[in-house]
């Protein structure tokens, strides 16, 4: 099973349209940083947690020496939050995929030759492991575009159209 490591904006947009239970079913071994989960509000942490203590999520603390590493990193974006770094160091540390819709992480990890994905992958894996139906998906991408106004629009609506057909 693939090791992949979450970005906050990817639960944050799970959570919002009610899917992060599908997402916990995807056949990915699923992890975040601890600098992740302090993105979050306390009501989103909480609903992690669960996840956590289930054995579906795995929440790396960022020790000292880790920290102080990715002080040194050498990052080609200067737009790179310390929660983004972690998030690439720790795939750099274990061979993950990245899943982000943080377009400054996704362009430095890219570029780095990671493997990385954001919501609309997801979306398709949903509906590729049966965990969405594709009327569902479509419905849901649409609530998720009244709630995230910085997903590509038109890559949204193409495959709303072809989940309705």
């Amino acid at each position: 099973m693939k090791i992949a490591i979450s970005d906050a904006n990817i639960f944050i947009d799970l959570i919002a349209i009610d899917l992060i239970d599908q997402f916990f079913k995807l056949p990915l071994d699923l992890h975040t940083t601890d600098l992740v989960i302090n993105e979050l509000d306390h009501l989103e942490q909480m609903l992690l947690k669960e996840y956590q203590q289930k054995g579906s999520l795995l929440i790396k603390k960022m020790n000292i020496d880790e920290l102080q590493l990715l002080q040194s990193e050498v990052i080609v974006s200067k737009k790179l939050s310390k929660p983004d770094i972690s998030i690439y160091a720790y795939a750099k540390s274990i061979d993950a995929i990245i899943l982000t819709s943080d377009k400054p992480l996704r362009k430095e990890a890219t570029a780095r030759g990671f493997e990385v994905h954001g919501i609309l992958w997801l979306f398709e894996k949903l509906i590729d492991e049966d965990l969405l139906a594709k009327k569902t998906a479509a419905a849901k991408m649409h609530e998720l575009m009244t709630i995230n106004t910085w997903l590509p629009k038109i890559e949204c609506h193409k495959r709303i159209v072809i989940w309705m057909s």
